[in-house]
This record gives structure tokens, C-alpha cells and sequence, in this order.
């Protein structure tokens, strides 16, 4: 499928509603309707030890929110951005910083929910060109409450489209320092062969801080030469090369010493499939036995 510069994008400079509903391939008065009352659900589900809460689109939304998804995702957007591109994964983006011998991480604070509709707005009106009412009709089809939803499948690219200018001015100041700079939705990751001092973190931070950003501070690390480097939960060891980090190790060493896979039920044995399947996206020899024995209980299963 090709990709498109943002100029040469169908979405750049959409000059009518009409045109709008064709492009999104739906009807005029349910693009007007949906704008005027967008719905969600809402819960929550399990991160770690806390708990996240989703805004979930209903499926008509959802489905809409997806097709303008996949216009955004022909765009293309610099190289240091590596989430929501199409063949690009987590681990390829800790892979960028392999050949560097320090990194700093920094986790931009709450971003869907800071990701203010003024930003969104201007995004589609300024950056996308597209007139007044248009810009605020598409605003309304993908944020909620003043800000873009955590679970629209829309929000980490326009997240990013929102603040593209801070994310330029984070990557120059990167490059200043001799260093590269990776984006991951809202993971920062900056690396080089020196190490970086606090006053680079507090110079990210008044960049974040002009567009009414902040990072969060219990998320910042840095991490020096000849210590195993933790990127988007992914491990780089000290010989370069990406490994798998010893908190999914032992995730899964607890789940089969806890039961045999024989005797899981279906919920045990997809959670471990899947935590196997996370682990051979890094390591794709990574416990072949039994990786083997999981896969081979889990085609017993019903569809």
C-alpha cells in the first residue's frame, strides 16, 4: 500500500463534509451524527498492579475512527517515530538504540488524556489544512471529554501529530548532544556514548511543559555504560544485543511451575501462549520446547 508525504495525503486539505464521508466511506448525516453525540464505554483492565481505565468507542465510531486511522497511518512521519508505523514493533524500536552505549528514558505523563482538542484542532485545520468546521468536526469524532480517548484506535498516531513540533524540538535537542532519540507513543528514549546529565531532562522538560506537557518523573531513567538497558520491554544486554527482559522470564517461569500445561485451563494457556509469543518477538529461538507444547494445547481449543 503506498504511503504518501502529509501534502500529497487524501486527508490533506479535505475541503468539504461530503468529501469528508466519502473518504471515511460513510453517509453524510451519520458522519454529522456521530461528530454531534460520539459514545464510549468504559472500564477498566489490569497494567501491572494498577489499573487502567479504556474509553471505548461504540463500533460504529470505532469502525469510522479505524478507516481515518489508516489514512493517518499511509502519512509519513520521521524516522525516530516508531509506534503505529506498519512492520515496526516495540522491539525494533528498543533495536534503534543498540551500537550506543547510554540511554535516558522519559515517559510523557498521562498523554492521551493531556493531548488537550485545541491541539487536535489545530492539527487538522493548521498542519492537515483543512478549513474551521471541518477541523472541529473531526476533533469531535476523535476526542472525549477534551482530550483523545485511551481507547480509540485513532489516538497514539494523532497523539503524535498533535505534538509533532515538541517531538521536533526533543530530537534536535537530542542530536545537539551527539545522540539519537526514538519516539514509542508516549516513550522517549535517548541515546549516545556519553552519558546524559539532568539539565538535558530538564530541557526536555521545558520543551514538553511550552505545549502544556509534562514528564513523569517516576519514569525517567538513565542507564550507563555496561548495564543491561530496559526500552519498551525489551532488554539490550551489555554485548549488544536485545534479549528478553527477566520480568517476562519470570512471568512465565511462574505460570508453569505453578501448574502444567496439561492442566491449564483455556484462560491460563492463552495468557502463557501469549506471554511466549511476546518473548520469541525478541528472542525468536527463545524456548522452543516449550513454546511447542503450548502451541500444540492451544489448537485443541476452540475458535
Amino acid at each position: 500500500m503506498k504511503n504518501y508525504s502529509l501534502e500529497k495525503s487524501p486527508l490533506f486539505g479535505i475541503p468539504s463534509k461530503a468529501k469528508l464521508a466519502d473518504l471515511l466511506n460513510v453517509g453524510r448525516s451519520d458522519l454529522l451524527a456521530m461528530s454531534r453525540n460520539p459514545t464510549y464505554s468504559f472500564f477498566k483492565i489490569r497494567k501491572g498492579e494498577k489499573f487502567r481505565d479504556i474509553e471505548d468507542p461504540n463500533p460504529d465510531l470505532k469502525k469510522l475512527q479505524k478507516r481515518l486511522n489508516r489514512l493517518l497511518s499511509r502519512i509519513q512521519v520521521p524516522e525516530y517515530v516508531k509506534s503505529s508505523r506498519k512492520g515496526i514493533s516495540y522491539v525494533d524500536n528498543a533495536k534503534f538504540h543498540l551500537g550506543f552505549n547510554c540511554t535516558a528514558k522519559f515517559d510523557i505523563d498521562k498523554f492521551f488524556r493531556s493531548t488537550k482538542r485545541e491541539y487536535v484542532f489545530r492539527c487538522f485545520h493548521y498542519t492537515f489544512g483543512m478549513p474551521g468546521d471541518l477541523a472541529w468536526l473531526l476533533t469531535d469524532l476523535v476526542t472525549l471529554d477534551g482530550h483523545l480517548p485511551t481507547g480509540a484506535p485513532t489516538s497514539p498516531l494523532l497523539a503524535y501529530w498533535a505534538y509533532a513540533d515538541v517531538f521536533s524540538r526533543m530530537h534536535s535537542l537530542a542530536e545537539s548532544r551527539g545522540a539519537v532519540m526514538s519516539l514509542y507513543v508516549d516513550d522517549v528514549a535517548v541515546s549516545g556514548n556519553q552519558p546524559l546529565k539532568s539539565e538535558f531532562r530538564d530541557k526536555l522538560s521545558s520543551i514538553a511543559g511550552d505545549y502544556e506537557l509534562k514528564l513523569k518523573k517516576d519514569k525517567t531513567h538513565y542507564y550507563l555504560e555496561g548495564e543491561t538497558r530496559l526500552i519498551t520491554g525489551c532488554a539490550l544486554n551489555t554485548v549488544g544485543q536485545a534479549i528478553v527482559p527477566n520480568k517476562l522470564r519470570r512471568k512465565i517461569s511462574i505460570m508453569i511451575q505453578q501448574r502444567d500445561i496439561s492442566d491449564m485451563t483455556e484462560k491460563e494457556i492463552r495468557r502463557l501462549y501469549g506471554l511466549l509469543n511476546s518473548a520469541r518477538q525478541i528472542e525468536p529461538d527463545f524456548s522452543p520446547g516449550l513454546f511447542g507444547r503450548a502451541k500444540s494445547r492451544i489448537e485443541t481449543l476452540p475458535v
